[in-house]
């Protein structure tokens, strides 16, 4: 069994990244997440690949190095869901699920860019199923 200082959480996360990353992943200032959520689903149904990280998932541009490439984009507004929209084109096409997610659920930081100031970074417990926690709220823009 994988030791880490999620412990202190009670929160398992995956062990790939321990063998991964070289720092604290999650990040010690990640916090038990309270509150609604905002994911981008690139199609419906809702399914679990929905849920898995671009480290998960093997995707090329994903660096297991990365922590953040462990967890996933999120936001905590329906209006930074319209501005990331507004600056990267391709979510656009996206349905948008919320869900309202207690500290069960996993834990969430703030990961700012210079064009998505309310971006968050969102780490999800080892086999967490969150399919049907979220539901679309958001259709495509068009």
């Amino acid at each position: 069994m994988v030791e880490d200082d999620t412990k202190s959480r009670a929160l398992k996360f995956n062990p790939a990244i321990l063998e991964n990353c070289p720092e604290t992943c999650p990040p010690q200032a990640a916090q038990p997440v309270q509150g609604k959520v905002y994911r981008g689903i690139r199609q419906t149904p809702i399914g679990p690949n929905d849920f898995l990280s671009h480290a998960e998932l093997g995707m090329p541009v994903a660096r297991p190095e990365v922590c953040e490439h462990w967890g996933l984009s999120v936001w905590v507004s329906e209006a930074a869901v319209k501005h990331a929209r507004e600056v990267y084109r391709p979510l656009r096409k996206w349905h948008v699920a919320a869900a309202n997610l207690t500290p069960a659920d996993g834990v969430i930081l703030a990961t700012p860019s210079s064009a998505q100031p309310d971006h968050h970074t969102f780490w999800k417990p080892l086999n967490k199923d969150l399919t049907t926690a979220f539901s679309i709220v958001l259709a495509p823009a068009t």
